[in-house]
């Protein structure tokens, strides 16, 4: 997965960080209320709740790898501004 991040300067990058994070925390809150919908319907059909929380899961794995990248471009930046 590679992302293209449009930051160019530490006001941008914080910006894109309260956006990711926001994200993160959605898909974050949307797992633990599946999780906890699952636990209280014991004995039912879960296979929805289960399919949604796989797919939740991996846009959460998603995110983690973006952010991962987007502190790499972060530092690859700072690398060229204090060479140059």
């Amino acid at each position: 997965m590679t992302n293209t991040f449009e930051f160019n300067s530490r006001e941008t990058y914080i910006a894109y960080r309260a956006d990711w994070k926001a994200r993160y925390m959605k898909a974050s809150r949307n797992i633990r209320a599946l999780k906890r919908d699952m636990v209280e319907n014991r004995g039912g059909d879960n296979s929805d709740h289960q399919r949604n929380l796989h797919y939740i899961r991996i846009t959460a794995n998603d995110l983690m790898i973006e952010l991962t990248e987007a502190k790499a471009f972060k530092n690859e930046q700072l690398r060229a501004a204090i060479a140059a």
